[in-house]
């Protein structure tokens, strides 16, 4: 059975489309693996695989590992975790255009608008728009896994029987302002974000600064919203690489008297919070564009005036906000009448049909359909020997990766620690994780 291994990056964010993803190459026949992120080198040692999954290859030496794969004749493909980049300066970056993917067999895009930048990259084989592969879990058909809001209601503590509004926060450059400012810089230049070659592009010294901003000024709106709407309970979902420790310190010392109303959460993926949401605020997020597919009111908060985290793609279904008195307007109207005028409506399906090419639940076949035929008839691929890569498979695979917990969340891993060096909280599947979502998109097979 020819074996295919799937990087996932983020288990909050990528572990159910990845599930999703090899459960439908199961079902042409193919052995599939999903492997964290940063071991798949050992992995691709120990499986000689006849194809690997992977996120992005900004890194020049993953692009080296993408080469080797490709001579090795293991079939390299890109599916992006992120496929509508939110700023226009940032594009043609994200695209990948300025890498060397000669090792690369398709590289999947989410969009048209993606693929004709992508295609601009010379190295590259071949190019194929396959829409959303996260937004197929809004389809009709997924609807049965959603979480029921009595459920999670109780789980976090809030009153069941008020409505909810969701702050979906996304300061993910925030923390390197006071903090981690050597990992900042030092990521940066490896993945070559430091040479954005956009002239309109922030520096990206001053990106921290600004995202700190931004997180204050909206926490203490948050504050603010909390105190003046008591019929309201609030949710602040975390994006997946922000450092959750601000924000549960920020509850613990400004929140305590609104405990009963306030849910503070990392670890659900973000359809489940927005199906039970009433109302939901953001910054120019991918959340927006979700909770526009479950026709939900959402708006566009920007309270920065030096915001640099802009994108009028992304704003352009949702109600803007520039203030406190704005919001609060917006709230009032929207507990009377939640409808969304037809001009935003209108903005949201221009969206959908420029940047999501078709939400029709069939993304992930559209995927599986083109690596099916691309490897179908494709010789065995040739096996290298590295001992010490083999090795450190073995130590992984029996340990069900014990040995990269440890290395990235310290001994006390074992007394139940699960943040790593930059305050994000279980970030990486484990064997129990992947059970669980196979099993829970059981109903699909």
């Amino acid at each position: 059975m020819k074996t295919i291994l799937i990087c996932v990056d983020h288990k909050w964010r990528d572990l159910p489309s990845s599930s999703y993803l090899k459960i439908l190459l199961e079902k042409k026949g193919y052995d599939v693996k999903l492997v964290r992120e940063q071991l798949m080198k050992y992995y691709v040692e120990g499986y000689n695989p006849y194809a690997v999954i992977f996120g992005h290859l900004y890194d020049p030496k993953r692009q080296n590992f993408a080469i080797n794969l490709s001579n090795r004749n293991i079939k390299v493909f890109l599916l992006p975790t992120e496929g509508i980049p939110t700023l226009k300066t940032y594009r043609e970056f994200a695209s990948g255009r300025f890498n060397n993917l000669s090792g690369v067999e398709t590289q999947f895009c989410w969009n048209d608008e993606m693929a004709h930048i992508v295609a601009k990259n010379e190295t590259l084989k071949s190019v194929e728009t396959v829409g959303v592969p996260r937004f197929d879990f809004y389809h009709k058909d997924f609807k049965k896994i959603f979480k029921e809001k009595s459920h999670l209601c109780l789980q976090y503590g809030i009153k069941p029987n008020l409505p909810i509004i969701t702050f979906a926060t996304n300061f993910t450059q925030a923390q390197f302002h006071t903090k981690n400012k050597d990992f900042f810089i030092k990521d940066s230049k490896k993945l070559g974000y430091d040479s954005v070659k956009d002239k309109d592009h922030i520096n990206i010294s001053d990106m921290p600064k600004s995202d700190f901003e931004s997180r204050e000024l909206t926490m203490n709106f948050f504050l603010d919203t909390v105190e003046y709407f008591d019929n309201y309970n609030f949710i602040i979902k975390t994006h997946p690489s922000e450092d959750f420790t601000f924000y549960q310190n920020f509850i613990n010392e400004k929140c305590s008297r609104f405990k009963d109303r306030i849910a503070l959460i990392n670890k659900e993926y973000i359809w489940d919070i927005l199906n039970i949401s009433n109302i939901q605020f953001s910054r120019s997020c991918t959340t927006a564009v979700e909770s526009w597919l479950l026709g939900l009111p959402t708006i566009e908060l920007r309270l920065n005036k030096n915001e640099w985290y802009i994108s009028e793609d992304f704003s352009s279904g949702s109600f803007l906000a520039i203030n406190k008195s704005k919001a609060f307007k917006l709230i009032k109207k929207l507990s009377n009448d939640s409808s969304i005028p037809n001009i935003l409506l209108n903005k949201r399906k221009l969206f959908f049909e420029k940047w999501c090419y078709k939400i029709d639940g069939s993304s992930t076949e559209r995927i599986v359909n083109h690596i099916d035929l691309t490897i179908r008839e494709n010789k065995k691929p040739k096996r290298t020997f590295n001992l010490f890569n083999y090795i450190i498979f073995l130590f992984l695979f029996i340990s069900n990766d014990l040995i990269h917990d440890i290395r990235v969340y310290g001994i006390s891993y074992f007394l139940g620690n699960k943040y790593d060096k930059l305050g994000r909280e279980d970030k990486y599947i484990t064997k129990k994780d992947i059970q669980f979502w196979s099993k829970k998109l059981d109903f699909l097979t």
